[in-house]
């Protein structure tokens, strides 16, 4: 029987903890739009005439949630999402088919590193060797898959 020796379980949690994160900002930005609608409709009843301008302050924090959204948290999900399905043997293209930019690879790899093989309990010393060095030897590969994937992608769409 063999047992699984690494971290994958803590790279699944990672990424729902990113997936929750992206919904609470999202929920976030909601309710600062919701309150300009609130404020709106107040200066609507008020009379107030010409177009409702929301507060410069809300504006910057709701583009602010909104940026953190789709720069950071979108990058580490999407570089824990291909670390996990090389860790569980999924070739790159079934888990991108198609992107406009590659992810940043050394990245990938660092969490790869993180959550890949570990020392398991009662494993002779020179088998994790042997492991790790065949799990960096497949990272190799799928990398080099994972480009020439890419590369084809953006020469087919030319």
């Amino acid at each position: 029987m063999s047992i699984v020796c690494d971290r994958r379980l803590h790279l699944k949690i990672k990424i729902k903890s990113l997936a929750a994160e992206a919904r609470m900002i999202r929920a976030e930005e909601r309710k600062i739009g919701a309150s300009w609608k609130r404020a709106r409709a107040r200066a609507e009843a008020a009379g107030q005439e010409g177009p409702f301008e929301p507060s410069p302050a809300s504006v910057g924090r709701r583009n602010d949630l909104f940026l953190h959204r789709w720069g950071p948290v979108a990058v580490h999900t999407r570089e824990a999402l291909l670390a996990y399905g090389f860790l569980r043997g999924r070739d790159y293209a079934r888990l991108e088919s198609s992107t406009k930019c590659p992810p940043d690879f050394d990245d990938v790899a660092k969490l790869v590193e993180r959550f890949g093989p570990v020392w398991g309990h009662g494993e002779p010393i020179l088998d994790y060797k042997a492991r790790k060095e065949s799990e960096a030897l497949r990272w190799k590969a799928w990398r080099a898959a994972a480009l020439a994937h890419i590369v084809g992608a953006a020469e087919a769409a030319k």
